[in-house]
């Protein structure tokens, strides 16, 4: 009786295998490979029909969202829990 190994796969085979997938698809062997975007005519009318935002506000909105985005940047940004969970709360009550 001989035995020529186990039968099992070389792990490094099928990454190989996947890896020359890749590089097809880079040039163009594949296909389009583009993300797309699909919005129906109601919501566009919807995002369309909103208030008309003060300049004022959209200012102070950007400054509030670079103060969040430093302070995630910085690891000082804090959430409060209870707070959240009282809007989560809140919200599925219908409140």
């Amino acid at each position: 009786m001989k035995i020529n190994g186990d039968g099992r796969i070389h792990p490094l085979q099928p990454y190989q295998r996947n890896s020359g997938l890749v590089k097809a698809g880079q040039a163009g062997a594949r296909g389009s490979s583009r993300d797309e975007l699909s919005i129906s005519l109601e919501a566009l009318q919807m995002a369309q029909s909103g208030p008309p935002i003060d300049p004022q506000q959209r200012t102070e909105h950007a400054e509030k969202v670079q103060r969040i985005k430093q302070a995630v940047q910085n690891g000082t940004y804090e959430i409060d829990a209870r707070k959240v969970a009282d809007k989560i709360a809140r919200y599925l009550l219908g409140e």
